[in-house]
């Protein structure tokens, strides 16, 4: 459904960019969007993001018992060289450890996904006011 929301709204910007940015579980539904629908976003911002969602519900509960989520990582290939992925993570996260992110990265750039870049926030921490400055001016430059 959001996926088909996103369409829509990129149907109707009439050639200008779709950048769409989600926080933490939200960033982890992007990751998965832009590669299972690749080309519906033109800018993924992913922050704080569980991309690999075993690994951190093991960090987090010290087991995985979501076993029908969908990971990111798993369509990084399918992610096409014209939608640019900014992962950002507060350096000092502690839910979504950046660790998380630095593998996402890695995978996607050994994917050969060079428009796959990390951003770290030196005294970010999970919660969004620590990221929003950032991010704000993230998107205002990829506006212009």
């Amino acid at each position: 459904m959001v996926a088909d929301a996103l369409a829509a709204i990129k149907a109707n910007l009439n050639g200008r960019k779709l950048i769409v940015m989600g926080h933490s579980g939200g960033a982890g539904q992007l990751g998965t969007i832009i590669g299972r629908y690749p080309g519906i976003v033109d800018t993924a911002l992913l922050v704080s993001c569980p991309c690999n969602v075993p690994k951190w519900r093991i960090s987090r509960r010290g087991k995985n018992n979501w076993l029908q989520s969908q990971l990111p990582h798993n369509y990084i290939k399918k992610i096409p060289g014209n939608t640019k992925v900014l992962v950002v993570i507060g350096q000092h996260d502690a839910n979504t450890k950046p660790i998380f992110s630095r593998e996402y990265v890695k995978n996607a750039h050994v994917a050969g996904k060079g428009n796959v870049s990390l951003i770290t926030i030196p005294n970010g921490t999970h919660k969004w006011p620590t990221l929003q400055g950032t991010v704000d001016k993230i998107i205002a430059q990829d506006v212009r």
